[in-house]
């Protein structure tokens, strides 16, 4: 016979909201996360939102477009992102497109909704040897962002900042169409194996300018088209988790500290 214990206590919303005002704010982003990743003690547990800046800009009544391309409105989101729901960090990264823009794909950008790709520079593996791995400081579509990072973090030196890019298949189908990344797999492996590692090279590059100007940060990457919803088991295998693998020990190489992974859609197989 089990022995009879007392009922806990449970706390209704005002007590608890009463107790959260109290709870003292004493370490910033930075110290929290580095403590409790070294299993220290921490003032409150780390915490974010699983919303990308141009969602809460949208939140804060801004459009996609402001949000993109006026540095006062990014930085607005910053602050309020903070005052308001207590985020007292932010991201300056490359979206899924980026590099494929870097390398040469057009870019749709609305004023409101997500941007897109409105043509894919590599159509034909004929031109794979014209694309160049980019160059954070002299590549027209990244170096603005990494100009946008240090008066961002000059403006807000307190806030912990990090960065991100996308991973190596949604990196390959912004520059070359899904249809034909997907028919690669079984008709072109070789070239897509080139593709995929290009893609890594530009993303570890990026991370490496980072680090130059910022020294270790937070790193994660995006994979959405990894997911089992567009490709199987099997090509996950053989053309997405190589390459994984590399971007991972790469940034752990450069960053001394592992990315973050996000891929939304089907992932219990993998």
């Amino acid at each position: 016979m089990f022995p009879i214990q007392e009922r806990e206590e449970v706390m209704d919303y005002t007590e608890l909201k009463k107790l959260m005002s109290e709870q003292k704010v004493e370490m910033t982003a930075a110290e929290r996360i580095k403590a409790y990743n070294e299993g220290k003690e921490v003032d409150h547990i780390p915490y974010t939102l699983q919303a990308p800046d141009p969602a809460m800009a949208d939140i804060f009544g801004f459009t996609t477009s402001q949000f993109a391309k006026d540095f006062e409105v990014k930085s607005e989101v910053i602050r309020r992102r903070k005052e308001e729901f207590g985020l007292d960090s932010f991201n300056v990264g490359l979206g899924l497109r980026t590099i494929g823009v870097a390398l040469g794909s057009k870019l749709g950008v609305p004023e409101h909704g997500i941007d897109y790709i409105e043509h894919h520079v590599l159509q034909d593996y004929a031109d794979f040897d014209k694309l160049e791995v980019t160059d954070p400081y002299k590549n027209p579509v990244l170096a603005p962002i990494l100009e946008s990072a240090k008066r961002l973090k000059e403006r807000f030196p307190d806030v912990s900042m990090t960065t991100s890019v996308a991973g190596p298949i949604s990196t390959a189908i912004a520059v070359r169409p899904v249809e034909k990344v997907l028919r690669d797999t079984r008709k072109n492996p070789e070239m897509l194996h080139k593709l995929l590692d290009l893609t890594v090279v530009c993303s570890l590059k990026w991370f490496e300018a980072f680090y130059h100007e910022f020294g270790s940060v937070g790193t994660n990457f995006s994979d959405p088209v990894t997911c089992m919803d567009v490709i199987s088991k099997k090509q996950f295998d053989e053309f997405s988790l190589p390459y994984i693998k590399k971007l991972i020990d790469g940034t752990e190489k450069i960053m001394g500290s592992r990315p973050g992974a996000h891929i939304c859609g089907k992932t219990s197989p993998i």
